[in-house]
């Protein structure tokens, strides 16, 4: 790679999901636990370890941190607001992904039709 005038920005996306089963949708129990992950106990638990970054404003490390962990999870943060999402190589196969992603989350198509689009856009893909 030549070198540049200026730093490649930080590469970043979501590398964990949450969510529930179709019986966890009915027990309370899951639904807090899953809050925890989201914003409570659980994602302060993450934050501590440096392990995550998270989804809304106004959380960080705390308690027994170093200050070199603190000092990273604030630079990490400030680098999210110009991260790059992870790329795929083939344009084709990210759109079909994001389509993919958007229909399980609406509810217009279930798991298994998702993971068969994406089959399908795949086996085109490497068709080429």
């Amino acid at each position: 790679m030549p070198d540049s005038e200026r730093a490649s920005p930080p590469v970043g996306g979501i590398d964990i999901g949450y969510g529930l089963t179709q019986n966890g949708k009915d027990n309370p129990a899951a639904w807090k636990f899953l809050a925890s992950l989201v914003n409570g106990a659980g994602l302060q638990q993450a934050l501590n370890d440096l392990n995550d970054l998270p989804a809304f404003e106004g959380h960080s490390p705390q308690g027994d941190i170093s200050d070199h962990v603190k000092d990273m999870s604030a630079r990490f943060m400030k680098d999210l607001a110009v991260a790059e999402n992870q790329r795929f190589a083939e344009p084709a196969i990210s759109d079909a992904l994001e389509n993919v992603l958007s229909g399980v989350a609406a509810g217009s198509m279930t798991p298994q039709q998702g993971a068969e689009k994406m089959q399908q856009a795949t086996d085109k893909v490497l068709a080429k």
